[in-house]
């Protein structure tokens, strides 16, 4: 029992730890695409600047044409970025499901075992009720040191 213990203690502390490497990793997952998001908003509010600052000064067409065309080759880098960053956060995900699958089976594992345990101490208590009984009806002795025993 105390083996079984012990490597359920390890057990819970290696989920403790795996939850927290999951938790740093989803957190700094989630900051850059937030960051990523922002950068994207910002570089579209630039591209709408200069669409518009474009159709305003049709003299310096050619200008703005170069900077529009860098700021769409940014959004669409910025673009895979993010995707790439939701597929981690989607990895992410599916660890902490994994994570949480475990952990249930685990639980299941000790409410197995801890019903084990008490109908072990039941049937072992009931034992001892049952001799007590038999000892106070007064039986023989050699028929009371033949029930201790089996």
């Amino acid at each position: 029992m105390k083996r079984f213990v012990f490597r359920l203690e390890k057990v819970r502390k290696l989920v403790s730890r795996t939850e927290k490497t999951k938790r740093i990793q989803f957190a700094r997952a989630q900051a850059e695409h937030e960051l990523l998001l922002q950068q994207r908003e910002r570089l579209e509010a630039a591209r709408k600047e200069a669409e518009s600052e474009m159709a305003r000064m049709g003299a310096q067409a050619g200008i703005w044409k170069t900077y529009w065309m860098r700021l769409g080759d940014s959004l669409r880098n910025l673009g895979l970025r993010i995707r790439r960053s939701e597929a981690i956060l989607a990895e992410i995900e599916s660890d902490w499901l994994e994570v949480y699958r475990e952990r249930k089976a685990l639980d299941r594992l000790r409410e197995i075992r801890r019903d084990a345990w008490m109908s072990e101490q039941a049937k072992w208590e009931q034992n001892q009720i049952e001799e007590l009984a038999s000892l106070s009806r007064g039986r023989p002795p050699q028929e009371r040191d033949s029930s201790l025993f089996q």
